[in-house]
């Protein structure tokens, strides 16, 4: 099965394709400057857009595909939201001065996001347990 992807002019190539067991999302920008489009194979939901309160300057999801976190032109704020819904479900701020952020990554359990920056810094947030593999702790998953 093969999927024909429409996004508007992007000329840094913002995209992700995250695979995890059977399912797979594609995250790419949507059509209007504030939004992003996800497909979601496991939820064999269609291309759903998704506005956000400012244009993504970068994206990420994690390996499970469940949530995805952008950072705007300004980069004082990193925001997550859920999947399927979209909805934001926290903002951490980066610093009180703009600068492009250029990567964001979770770990592969969900428990810390990371944020790279043009200032040469990397900022490490805690992410919330119930993010985390399954809702378990650290702990829990390390056992």
């Amino acid at each position: 099965m093969s999927n024909k992807f429409i996004t508007p002019a992007n000329s840094k190539g913002l995209g992700c394709l995250y695979s995890h067991h059977d399912r797979n999302v594609v995250i790419l920008p949507g059509s209007e400057e504030t939004s992003l489009q996800i497909y979601d194979s496991k939820t064999k939901i269609e291309i759903v857009e998704y506005n956000l309160s400012e244009k993504p300057k970068v994206f990420a999801a994690n390996i499970h595909g469940d949530i995805f976190a952008f950072a705007g032109e300004t980069g004082k704020e990193i925001h997550v939201h859920k999947l399927p819904d979209g909805t934001e479900y926290k903002s951490y701020a980066r610093g009180a001065t703009a600068i492009e952020v250029t990567s964001i990554v979770f770990d592969k359990y969900c428990f810390r996001m990371a944020v790279a920056s043009k200032g040469s810094t990397v900022h490490v947030y805690s992410l919330p347990k119930e993010l985390g593999l399954n809702g378990k702790s650290q702990e829990e998953v390390k056992n």
